[in-house]
């Protein structure tokens, strides 16, 4: 679709193609939902100022890369989408903003959800478990994000940060990541390190952390608010002030 704005492309087998779909140069309020989309290249890519489109409900599997946002893509909603063992990258924002994903299962891929230059978007409500490399990766820039109420487990890193700061990170399950978070900074001096808020305050409280109570065996709650008394602390600038008891958090997202 190219110039092309407010069709509908629903109920299709799109199989064993270099780009599944493509909305490209101002291709807007498009509808894009209940497809089946495996074995491409690229299964959906938007590129060039393509705004207010509606991804969800589609099947985007064994692709090389499950969902790419490429140039100025803002103000699209992706939701509800099962986006699994892509070879590559499940969903890919990159110098894009303002964008909703949510409520998505990324699993098995090789990189859940990653923002590259991206910011001010919303990642909120997902299940991303089990991605070789990481779950959520923010990326050069991609700065004021906000990233809550997601399950994240099993990947080998659950965030992977480079170069990025301010991003509001809380209400989220950290379970059982190889490294529950990881800044390139840490291994790579030159590159400056990424300062992050992880917690949205008291009493609404920071992350539950799988691995707090054998980092922190001496904790207690605070005045029975569900909340422990210790930080959690990831390095010198980034700590949950106020890390979540896992009985607590009505939020916690099921598999």
């Amino acid at each position: 679709l190219t110039h092309s704005s407010s069709n509908s492309i629903t109920g299709n087998e799109i199989t064993n193609n270099t780009v599944g779909m493509k909305l490209e140069a101002l291709s807007d309020n498009n509808n894009v939902y209940g497809n089946r989309i495996t074995k491409n290249l690229y299964a959906i890519g938007l590129q060039g100022s393509c705004n207010h489109n509606n991804i969800s409900k589609n099947k985007i599997e064994t692709n090389g890369i499950g969902i790419d946002f490429f140039e100025s893509c803002n103000y699209n909603n992706v939701s509800r989408n099962n986006v699994t063992n892509n070879n590559y990258t499940g969903i890919v924002l990159y110098d894009s903003s303002n964008n909703y994903v949510s409520e998505n299962n990324i699993t098995a891929n090789d990189e859940g959800i990653k923002l590259d230059s991206s910011s001010n978007n919303s990642i909120s409500n997902n299940n991303i478990t089990d991605n070789d490399y990481a779950g959520i990766l923010l990326w050069y820039l991609s700065d004021n994000n906000s990233v809550y109420g997601n399950n994240i487990t099993n990947n080998n890193h659950g965030i992977d940060l480079v170069d990025s700061i301010n991003n509001s990170i809380y209400h989220n399950n950290f379970i059982n990541n190889t490294k529950q978070v990881y800044d390139y900074a840490w291994d790579h001096p030159e590159t400056e390190p990424s300062k992050n808020i992880w917690d949205d305050g008291y009493p609404s409280g920071g992350n539950f952390w799988s691995d707090y109570e054998e980092r922190y065996p001496n904790a207690t709650e605070i005045d029975d608010s569900g909340l422990w008394d210790t930080p959690y602390v990831i390095d010198a600038d980034n700590q949950d002030n106020y890390p979540i008891i896992p009985e607590f958090p009505s939020f916690l997202i099921l598999p």
